[in-house]
Formats: structure tokens, C-alpha cells, sequence
């Protein structure tokens, strides 16, 4: 099965974010409601609507990876953006 989240921009301070289960945004991406792919769509109109309420921008749906009490992004350019910049 494939997990999905919804992740946008906070605009007061550009902050990185994720939808979580009561409809609020959180910075913390283990805080962020993972749904069913087919569950997504749903879980957009609420970003949308925070969108017109100007408390974040440009939601989108990303992919996420769900095992042993973790929530992992997929994608390289997620794992940055919820963890910060890999610097050795």
C-alpha cells in the first residue's frame, strides 16, 4: 500500500509543514497524517482551503514510506525538506 501526506509552506515564515489528523499543519513530518493514496485527494481540499486562508502555500501531495514508527519521504528533495540540508 502506498502512503501519502500533504506538505506546503507556512506563509508567515515559509516554515516547512504537514496536514496532521485534526485538520492543523505541524512541523514535524512524523506528526503528519499519512493516508491511503486514494485518500489524498480528500485531504487536498483541506490544504486548499488553508491556502485561501493564507496560512500556508502551495500544498502538494508527496509519497511517504510508513514502517516501525517511522514516516520517511520518498523523494530525496522530501527527506531535505523535513530533516534540513545534508551537510558531511
Amino acid at each position: 500500500m502506498r502512503y501519502q501526506m500533504i506538505t506546503a509552506n507556512r506563509l508567515l515564515d515559509g516554515g516547512v509543514v504537514y496536514l496532521d489528523a485534526r485538520r492543523g499543519w505541524t512541523g514535524d513530518v512524523t506528526q503528519g497524517e499519512t493516508v491511503a493514496e486514494e485518500n489524498a485527494d480528500s485531504r487536498m481540499s483541506i490544504a486548499r482551503q488553508s491556502a485561501a486562508d493564507q496560512v500556508i502555500v502551495t500544498p502538494y501531495v508527496i509519497d511517504v514510506e510508513v514502517g516501525k514508527g517511522q514516516v520517511k519521504p520518498v523523494r530525496y528533495r522530501e527527506q531535505i525538506r523535513a530533516n534540513g540540508p545534508s551537510v558531511s
